[in-house]
């Protein structure tokens, strides 16, 4: 055999071997690229897709702020201004005779009722009372079977009568009385009547209530403390 031959033929042996070892080469290359780029596109995905889940958390929590009524403290200050927590009958008297100073009027008297609780309208449910004839079974069961949850009492509100009889001038009366419109305090004129006298000052009666809610206490102002009972 010749040698050249042999040359040959040991050539052609290894181009096979050759493009053999390169396309291993290039599909484990290829592998290494496609594990890769899947693996960098998945980050990207979970990423997006957490991304997407926290703006959907901060989307809801916005709806609910927007929906929960937000009640500022100046407002609350005002409310209480008009209606307290506590009676304070001292300084409600005092705005009476403030208002006596500025009308010019003369308070004769001043007559105080003992305060009275007002009902407030309750909701549906807790309105009806049950039966006294009806068993306990029935009674058990029922409560069982719709899982109602005792709603809370009724908050208290307080209201107080006031008579007064005022003395002077036609005119020192509007005064007072519109004195009286003016006041912070809620204040409910229920009936006023007038006699005007021509040779001596005239008189005026007026009833009227004022009002303070210590069953709100705990929400309106939890860091009072009791003033009035």
């Amino acid at each position: 055999m010749n040698s050249s031959n042999v040359v040959l033929g040991r050539n052609t042996l290894k181009l096979p071997i050759i493009l053999l070892i390169f396309s291993l080469i290039g599909g484990i290359g290829l592998n290494v690229v496609i594990y890769f780029v899947y693996n960098s596109k998945a980050k990207v995905v979970e990423e997006y897709e957490l991304e997407r889940a926290r703006l959907e958390r901060r989307i809801n929590t916005l709806e609910q702020q927007k929906e929960a009524r937000v009640i500022k403290q100046a407002d609350i200050d005002k409310l209480l201004t008009r209606v307290p927590v506590h009676a304070e009958a001292t300084h409600y008297l005092t705005n009476l005779t403030e208002a006596e100073k500025k009308s010019g009027a003369t308070i004769l008297n001043i007559n105080v009722d003992e305060p009275s609780e007002i009902k407030l309208s309750e909701p549906a449910a807790t309105q009806s009372e049950p039966n006294a004839s009806s068993s306990e079974t029935s009674t058990q069961t029922d409560a069982s079977s719709t899982d109602v949850i005792p709603a809370n009492p009724t908050p208290k509100v307080m209201s107080q009568d006031l008579q007064l009889t005022i003395q002077g001038e036609p005119e020192q009366l509007k005064s007072y009385l519109e004195s009286l419109l003016d006041l912070e305090r809620l204040t409910i004129i229920n009936e006023v009547s007038i006699k005007v006298n021509t040779d001596e000052p005239s008189e005026m009666s007026i009833n009227m209530n004022h009002y303070w809610a210590p069953g709100y206490a705990e929400v309106l102002a939890p860091n009072t403390q009791s003033k009035e009972n």
